[in-house]
Formats: structure tokens, sequence, C-alpha cells
């Protein structure tokens, strides 16, 4: 089964261990240089003493040593030897651990000066770079599996499965984490437990899909990219970049590419996705350090609920949005849209889709790492950038990856964006829009806000991870089963193809003054569509607070009721809180279609701006097809 998140920890017995200080000291040399030194906490060198030479140099006690000292730079595999990669000062050193006559040993390759550590044997040695040119493979054999391809010709989407590799000669778990493509169609595929498969035979038929393991042991691997046919995976450790060395099908040289992301001890800190930009640069989301339960959290240091950038070259690492709970998936749009998936727990009223701009704070005021006003409340302007929508709990009750469906063989959903949801295993539609704001202070000028709606579909398990393949042109998604979902199996890697039917979904969504207008990808059936016994609408609030998620509340009940105090002194709802979910109904005085036959303008009076509202048809096609769905979305503001 799938942890979730404990520290790693050795197996069997400890024979050495070092302490919380530096393994290698910058000092400054004669004449201005540096040279770097290999020491101890218990050796003076240099002349310092010890309390001076080895104290930790960082504002927290998390993450790598600042630039210009030990700076970790990846490892080397070559058939069971592991060799470590470092800057020191602009030194390039290598070593490799060893173990002689009971002792432990460290050989060193590229410092001058190896000073004992500890006690620990220190070996100046010239045949370590020998070793840095790739290895025997480990894992020659390849694994078949054969997809199932759906039948279905009349639905408009339909699901195609390809089956992981389990079990394999290795007992690796196939959680999958993340995934992408290559040019040519082949794909890398990621596990929560640390492993990196190439997946080749890809094609309409699915009959024999070939896995090859590509790399291993790395730290809850939750996100991989591919650029220019090099693979990037996000770890709760940083960015690894796999190198294969000697063109065998595996990786010889973990790289650390960019590890400057900080790690404590908390069970629930998981790094999520990986995503680039037009500029080549890097995203990934950093979850917060909850607390075993799911309400509050531990110890916060600077990383923890927040959006990263990685620059392009991996130099540099820049916090970019902050206040995210466990917002376990991202996007990146083709004109550089930012978006974000988000779980409800504490500060989090409810799941939600973030549309992210820099230096942003997306609602956790613990998270927030700035001082936030904790006054104001819903639906006046709240102190936290709004989401493009809430999402009720039986509609999304934890949040995946979004992408948007640029393939131009994918249907009336060409160009428009997805969201996944992990804890329901759906894909929803989302029907968003931009609404320029007149006079309003520029943070809020141009406000983005909809809804979403479901796909007909199932998967197998929790879904998190979507890509186009470039060859064929179809969505394909990911997941796992490691924490709440409806999802049955551990992983699974599935196909969603366009079958070229009818989809008969709406495809976007506009809120005015007065009405609501709705387009659907088909025709419809007029008759059906002006009956308003035919359109079910209603709305409600949530409280932001403290406490954990919020009750579905009526638009006419004050938005800052508190909850009650829980054992530990913190607000928690009570069950008779939690339970008392109260609508609004919402009177729609006429509807009718537009002369295209697609869109439905629905006459709404009393329309408002709201949290959360749903609006449920039932109606016919132009054809005589049902069609009957559900819309839930939010309104911020309403057009002229």
């Amino acid at each position: 089964l799938m942890s979730r998140g404990e520290y790693p920890t050795a197996l069997g017995e400890v024979a050495f261990t070092t302490g919380e200080v530096p393994g290698f000291l910058v000092e400054k040399a004669g004449g201005g240089g540096q040279k770097p030194e290999v020491g101890s906490q218990k050796s003076e060198v240099g002349g310092q003493k010890p309390e001076a030479t080895w104290k930790d140099p960082r504002p927290e006690p998390f993450g790598p040593l600042p630039q210009g000292q030990a700076r970790f730079k990846g490892f080397y595999v070559n058939g069971d030897k592991t060799i470590l990669k470092w800057d020191i000062g602009g030194t390039e050193v290598l070593e490799m651990p060893a173990w002689r006559d009971g002792k432990f040993v460290r050989l060193i390759e590229g410092t001058k000066t190896p000073t004992p550590i500890a006690g620990v044997a220190v070996e100046q040695t010239q045949t370590l770079t020998a070793l840095t040119k790739g290895g025997p493979a480990r894992w020659p054999d390849p694994i078949t599996t054969t997809g199932t391809v759906s039948a279905d010709k009349d639905a408009a989407y339909v699901v195609d499965t390809i089956k992981l590799p389990d079990p394999n000669p290795w007992g690796a778990p196939m959680f999958v984490g993340g995934f992408d493509f290559f040019a040519d169609g082949r794909a890398a595929v990621c596990t929560f437990h640390g492993d990196v498969f190439i997946v080749s035979g890809i094609d309409d038929g699915l009959a024999k899909v070939t896995w090859r393991r590509f790399a291993s042991g790395l730290y809850h691997a939750l996100g991989l990219k591919i650029v220019k046919d090099e693979v990037y995976v996000t770890c709760r450790d940083g960015i690894w970049r796999l190198k294969d060395l000697n063109k065998d099908g595996e990786a010889d040289f973990y790289e650390a590419f960019n590890h400057d992301v900080k790690v404590t001890k908390n069970f629930h800190e998981f790094v999520f996705d990986l995503q680039t930009d037009s500029a080549g640069n890097f995203y990934f989301i950093k979850a917060g350090p909850v607390k075993n339960g799911g309400r509050g959290f531990d110890q916060i240091m600077a990383h923890h609920g927040t959006l990263m950038s990685v620059s392009a070259d991996g130099s540099a690492l820049d916090v970019f949005a902050t206040g995210f709970r466990a917002p376990n998936g991202i996007g990146v749009g083709p004109h550089g849209e930012m978006t974000s998936g988000e779980n409800e727990g504490t500060w989090t009223p409810a799941c939600k889709i973030n549309w992210i701009n820099r230096g942003g704070f997306y609602g956790v005021a613990d998270l927030a790492h700035r001082p936030i006003d904790l006054s104001t409340s819903q639906p006046s302007p709240p102190p936290y950038d709004r989401p493009l929508c809430w999402l009720p709990r039986r509609v999304d009750n934890s949040g995946g990856s979004q992408v948007w469906a640029t393939s131009n063989k994918w249907g009336p959903w060409r160009d428009r964006m997805l969201h996944l949801s992990y804890g329901t295993c759906s894909l929803l539609g989302v029907l968003y829009e931009g609404i320029n704001v007149p006079d309003a202070p520029d943070c809020c000028s141009h406000v983005i806000q909809g809804g979403v709606v479901k796909f007909p579909v199932k998967f197998e398990s929790g879904i998190m991870r979507a890509r186009f393949n470039p060859v064929d042109g179809q969505l394909y998604v990911a997941g796992l089963r490691g924490w709440q979902t409806t999802g049955l199996k551990n992983g699974c890697l599935q196909r969603v193809r366009f079958t070229g039917a009818p989809a008969r979904m709406p495809v976007s969504l506009h809120a005015r003054k007065g009405a609501l207008e709705i387009v659907f990808s088909d025709a419809l059936d007029p008759a059906t569509v002006a009956d308003v016994e035919n359109w079910t609408l209603e709305q409600w609030n949530y409280i932001w607070s403290a406490s954990y998620g919020s009750p579905e509340i009526s638009t006419k009940t004050a938005t800052d009721a508190p909850a009650e105090l829980g054992k530990d002194g913190k607000p928690e709802w009570s069950k008779s809180q939690a339970s008392k979910n109260e609508h609004d109904p919402v009177t729609v005085k006429s509807a009718k279609l537009l002369p295209d036959g697609k869109t439905v303008v629905l006459e709404i009076p009393e329309l408002k701006p709201v949290m959360q509202m749903s609006v449920k048809y039932r109606l016919k096609s132009a054809d005589g097809v049902p069609v009957e769905n559900e819309i839930v979305h939010t309104i911020h503001v309403l057009a002229e």
C-alpha cells in the first residue's frame, strides 16, 4: 500500500551517521582564493574554533547550503556503486561511500586536502571519474502488457486503458504520480514509490505496450515533464533530471537539477506536479505541513503552501504565489495561464480551482507568508485572491491538475480547459470567462470566474495528471489511490478518446445582469429548452475560517458565523453545523434558445454574485436524445 509520506529511515542496523552539519567546508585560503575542505565538527580547520567553522549558515535548518558553499549536484549509478557529485565552492568533487574492514570510508576525487570527519577515513582517489560514464544495465528485460480499447461508438468521449506492469519482477508498486510524452509518442511514467518507466507501443490498439524500468529510488515522485526529450521528475527534495549517458535505456546520472526547495519531516508536505511555460521555466506546488487527522498545521517554514518556479537552466528557485493547503496539481495554459486545484480543509471552505497570478495569496492564512486581514468575510472581496470557482464535495472532494485541450483531434473541447478530480475520479470541463470591471483597482479590474461540468466517463483510480499525446492527439490521464478517492485500483494510465459522436455538453458559460448564457456543443430541442420546469437552479455560500471546510449556507446568512471551539481550543464545525446545508432556490423567469440552436439564455432577474450555484437541466437534443447534467459555478461579478 501507499504510505502517507513517512520520512525515509534506514532498514536494519545503522552503522554510521553524521551530525546535522555541513559535510564540506569552503575555507578562505591564502591569496584570497578558496579551497574545499572535508572536515569534522570535532576538527579545527584553518585555526578556527569548531563552533564558528561548522555553524549551520542557513536562516532555517531546511534545504541546501547557500550558493558558494557545498552544493549537491546529483549522483552516478554504475552497477552496485553510487558516486556522489558535489560543487564545493566552485570545485567539482566526486565522492563514493565505501565499507572496508568494518569501517565507513569516504573516497574523494577532486579535493587536495582531505581531512578526517569525526573518525571517518577519507581517501584521495583518482578512480571515480571512470565510473561516471554509464554502467551495465540493471533492468534489461522489459515487461509487455495489453491494453483495453473501448468499443463504444455512440459516446463522444470514451476511455481506453493501458494495463500497468503490476506485478513486476522488482515488486515495484505502480501508484502513478506523473507522466509525459516524448515527441515520438513514447511516454515516461513515474510512481509515488520512486520508479520511472519508459513506455512504448502506445498506439490505437494498445495490443503490445512495453514497459522498461528507467530509474528508481526517487523520493515521492509526483510530477514528470519531458523537455527536449530529457526526463525531469519532481520529488519531495526537488527536481531531478535523469540522463542515460551510455544510451542503454536506463538512467546513469540522477542530476539534482534544482534542490533549493526546503523539506521538513512533516508527512503531508508533498511536492505536486511539474509543468513548464513557453520560456522553459518549471513550476511545481508544495503542500502545507498538515497535522495527522487533517486539521491545522505543524511547524511552518518558508516554502510550505507555495507555488514555486525554477528557471529554465535550473539555477534559481522563486516563490510564485502562497496560501495553498493541499493542491494536488497545477496547470499552465498555452498563453501562460496559471492554475491549481485545492482541497477542502483548514482555511479552505471547499475544493476549488485557483486562477493564479504572481504574488497572489490563495486563502490559507497560516501559509500566507505575509500579514493577512482576517476580519473581511465573503461575499465581500476577501483578503485572498478569489478562485475561478468553488466546487461542492459531491462534485470534487480532492482536486488534481488542469490541462488545456490544445489538440485539434479532441472535438468541441478543443482550446478549452479541463480539471481532474482525484477524489471522485472525474474529468471536469471548465467553463470560465474573464470580465473587465470598469473603475476597479488594478488588482480587481479583470475577474476570472466560471464553473465545471462532468464528462460521462469513469476511471480506475484517482486521476490527477493529464497530457495530450503529440502523436494521436488524445488526452491521457494517470493517478493513484493513496488518500481519499473513489478509485478502486492503486494506479492507472488511461486514454480519453474523442470518437466524433455528438458530445451534447455545455462548453461555455456567461453570467450577466439578469441572465445566464450557456453555449452547448450541439443543437438542442427548442421546446425542452423553453420549459422552465426543465431547469433547476440553487445557490449557496461558504464560510472562510480556520475551521476544517465549511457547511453550505444560505446566501441570506452571515458568512462570518463562527465555528465552535474543539477540545484543542481551535475552531471546529460541530456535527449539527457541518451537516446543515442550506441552499436557496433560484427562479428562472424564462428560457429561450437562440437562432444558432446551441445557445441558451436563462432570464433570472434576481441573479447576483454568489460563491456557489448549481444549474441542473433535463433537455433533449435536436435529434431527440436526452441531455441531462449539472453545471456548478461561481459568480464574482455580473457583466453588463
